[in-house]
């Protein structure tokens, strides 16, 4: 990328389309962090394989510098409008895989401190944008020299390095506790995309613990490959949804599992296939006009439904032997009726019915 010089530099400054008024009163009720996970998911959305947040602290533990780095595409600098001109909407609202796609996420970090600026850089140009909280609605951007480019990027072919100063409020006491946070929270994304990295203070977050069952299937010529997270534990941000994605990770369609609400079975799953690579997202919808598509649609959620019962059958079986395993320890079955025990639960296990209470 050439170095931009002094003359090149241009303003690139505007207002978004609401009230500073109107844009605080929509981040009320959200916590302190919250703000590093809406820009860690804009370097996602913006095609980034590794997002890396910094936090820097003083002497007495207050927050001096936050930085949130990812080596995606860069911010559209002809055309900050989309990214930050508006408000409650944007270009990402099409795309189930986009988390942004009410384009207000970005403006969250007036909850955090008093100043954001922005280091980005794509193919064609490189950019500087700050807004300060006391004029939240503002946004002043300036293209930028090689030399002015944050240290961060200058190396990075692309991507965005988001600068938080001035703080207002000091996140977390803990790392431990905002690491914990972050593994809830995108967990599921960086099981799905096991190429994609996230890190704070150079610590990988972590999956939470989960088990992975794949399945194929067949449905009127096309093959469709079915991946089911189970996690352990639920993910705090994360309901059982069944997921269909392109093969370069595009969501197409999401729906509530049958089984979010079973007590102690969570998953995430995703079907993928070249029939979903068909896709077009303009369209807005998986099968537009197309009734032969519908029926396929609805073989699909039937096949990853039954693929889920089975799973589910087999955790209530370990469950069950786990629960008779810890009943047998702490001596609730006298020997002679432990098989009939037994074989009772396992009744209701089959049959999907609350388990009783010994």
């Amino acid at each position: 990328m050439a170095e931009t010089t002094d003359n090149d530099l241009s303003l690139l400054s505007g207002s978004a389309q609401i009230t500073a008024e109107g844009i605080k009163k929509h981040f009320q009720n959200i916590e302190p962090y919250q703000p590093l996970i809406e820009l860690a998911w804009n370097g996602y959305d913006a095609n980034a394989n590794a997002v890396k947040i910094v936090v820097k602290t003083n002497e007495i533990d207050g927050l001096e510098n936050i930085t949130v780095l990812d080596d995606g595409l860069g911010i559209n600098t002809q055309n900050l409008i989309n990214s930050f001109g508006k408000f409650n909407e944007s270009e990402k609202r099409h795309d189930e895989t986009k988390h942004g796609s009410h384009g207000k996420g970005r403006l969250a970090f007036h909850k955090l401190c008093d100043n954001a600026c922005w280091f980005t850089k794509n193919s064609d140009e490189q950019a500087k944008i700050t807004i300060k909280s006391d004029s939240i609605k503002d946004y002043e951007g300036i293209s930028i020299a090689d030399a002015e480019q944050h240290q961060l990027l200058r190396n990075q072919e692309t991507g965005t390095c988001v600068e938080l100063s001035n703080f207002s409020n000091n996140l977390l006491s803990e790392e431990k506790t905002l690491f914990n946070i972050l593994s809830d929270e995108f967990g599921w994304f960086l099981a799905l995309n096991p190429e994609t990295t996230l890190k704070i203070n150079n610590r990988a977050i972590a999956i939470p613990e989960h088990e992975i069952h794949e399945q194929d299937f067949h449905i009127d010529g096309y093959e469709f490959k079915a991946k089911i997270i189970r996690w352990i534990k639920k993910p705090n941000s994360e309901k059982s949804y069944n997921y269909l994605i392109t093969s370069r990770c595009r969501i197409v369609k999401k729906e509530l599992s049958k089984f979010n609400k079973k007590m102690g079975f969570h998953t995430s799953a995703f079907v993928y296939s070249d029939w979903i690579d068909q896709y077009d997202p303009e369209a807005l919808e998986i099968a537009p006009d197309t009734e032969k598509n519908q029926k396929i649609y609805t073989k699909i959620m039937k096949a990853i439904q039954d693929f889920q019962r089975d799973i589910y059958t087999n955790y209530l079986r370990a469950f069950v032997d786990q629960e008779i395993a810890k009943y047998d320890e702490q001596g609730f079955f006298p020997s002679y009726s432990g098989l009939a025990c037994y074989e009772e639960v396992l009744i209701y296990a089959d049959l999907q019915r609350p388990l009783p209470i010994f």
